[in-house]
């Protein structure tokens, strides 16, 4: 007997005679037919201590299948509070995630429009420090610190990650992706269907050690360089926008 008791719940539960090892055939058997029609589930729990079977008169097994359909999946989500370090998405890519949110198919998990910061400490997420950061194109002004130990400047790209409802979405959306991004690909496929776009656009150097630049070059032609870096990020950010209105 198939009951679906609230949205996404399968409760499968059969009773059988007395021959366990044929009720396990058909129990396999019905398996088959609950992941074929529930591909997108990604959780699936055999509970042991609904088994019973007492001998010749009864073997009952009971299987629960649960997990939110992808709809409720990508509410329940997008309903959460960023948690990122800025706590907000950033302003230039807003409107592509917004072209994407607006599909049944796809919702966005995380993403960076693209930024340059000056930092010091480790690569130790807990121990690294930002002193300057931005998510656009910067003035001279912008490498104007004075800060004690030893500096790096790091430009990082776009990155996207998307969760798709299935394989074929995903292929189709990296495919799309591709045609301006080419490191888009297929993060994840276990719990959840994800994909990751991200730009090529890098720069990492050490900047300045207790207030001395380590850096020779001018500083107006380093500016120059990473606004144009960001320029090109956010430049195919918006041709990804285009793209993906074609096919969402």
């Amino acid at each position: 007997m198939f009951s679906f008791a609230g949205d996404g719940l399968i409760l499968l539960k059969i009773i059988l005679g007395d021959d366990p090892g044929g009720g396990m055939k058909i129990l396999g058997k019905v398996l088959d037919v609950i992941l074929l029609a529930c591909p997108f589930f990604d959780k699936y729990l055999l509970d042991v201590s609904h088994l019973s079977f007492s001998r010749g008169k009864l073997f009952k097994c009971c299987f629960f299948r649960e997990q939110m359909t992808f709809s409720n999946d990508k509410k329940t989500f997008l309903a959460k509070e960023d948690h990122s370090k800025k706590g907000s998405i950033d302003q230039k890519v807003i409107s592509l995630i917004e072209v994407i949110n607006k599909s049944q198919h796809l919702y966005t998990t995380s993403s960076c429009s693209g930024r340059i910061y000056l930092w010091r400490g480790t690569e130790v997420k807990t121990e690294m420090e930002w002193l300057k950061v931005s998510h656009d194109l910067i003035t001279k002004d912008f490498f104007d610190t004075v800060e004690d130990g030893f500096i790096w400047l790091r430009l990082e790209p776009f990155i996207l990650h998307v969760c798709c409802k299935d394989l074929e979405t995903a292929s189709e959306f990296v495919e799309a992706a591709r045609t301006i991004f080419k490191k888009s690909c297929i993060l994840t496929v276990s719990k959840r269907i994800v994909v990751e776009i991200r730009g090529s656009e890098y720069i990492e150097m050490p900047f300045q050690q207790d207030g001395k630049l380590l850096y020779a070059g001018n500083l107006s032609e380093l500016q120059k360089m990473i606004n144009a870096k960001l320029k090109k990020n956010f430049d195919n950010v918006n041709r990804l926008e285009s793209v993906l209105k074609k096919i969402i």
